[in-house]
């Protein structure tokens, strides 16, 4: 879970490294402010619970929560479609309609921001958790990333939805976007190099 660029880690395990400021329960006003408390060496926070699913739900409380669906699109030749959007590079994703089922969510949003067509879906990867402002509300978006395989195909990035460029990246060269892409979106991408 993310908080800006700052992840949060809700885990069972005691072990954790030097670069983390520990957190009793994660309500959003103490969240708020062990983020404000955090030192130079801090790069993390962490709530050791017993219970992680349960810190997750109580913590969803204190929020606007929005589901999302996306996708890791990549070709036979393992190149991966990635979109520009606000000045950073991201995965198709958009928030489920209602009555949507999670996998028709990631593949609809996969072809209408890239242009697509014939997204066969595989396999779910992960959750990702950020949080965000708009309109004076405290959102948390929750996405269900997917892989999905294509052919290589002219890309129209969708411009309404604010997609500058569409781009099929050689998954050799993946990690050189790292820098200009926020985490959650960077952890799915590193879930894929680590599964193929």
């Amino acid at each position: 879970m993310y908080f800006s660029t700052i992840p949060l880690i809700i885990t069972s395990s005691k072990k954790q490294s030097t670069n983390s400021k520990i957190i009793e329960n994660a309500n959003k006003a103490r969240i708020q402010s062990a983020l404000k408390d955090l030192s130079q060496n801090d790069q993390q926070l962490v709530l050791i619970t017993e219970n992680v699913d349960q810190e997750i739900e109580q913590l969803k409380a204190d929020f606007t929560v929005i589901q999302a669906a996306g996708g890791l699109a990549y070709t036979p030749n393992e190149e991966v479609l990635l979109i520009f959007r606000k000045g950073k590079w991201d995965l198709p994703k958009g928030k489920l309609d209602d009555g949507e089922e999670l996998e028709a969510c990631a593949v609809r949003e996969v072809e209408e921001e890239t242009g697509i067509q014939n997204v066969a879906l595989e396999s779910f990867i992960q959750r990702t958790y950020h949080t965000y402002q708009e309109h004076g509300q405290d959102i948390l978006k929750e996405t269900f990333w997917y892989y999905m395989k294509a052919e290589k195909q002219d890309l129209h990035p969708q411009t309404d939805e604010d997609i500058e460029e569409c781009r099929w990246v050689p998954k050799s060269f993946i990690i050189n976007y790292f820098d200009n892409m926020q985490p959650s979106v960077k952890d799915v991408l590193e879930a894929y190099l680590a599964h193929l």
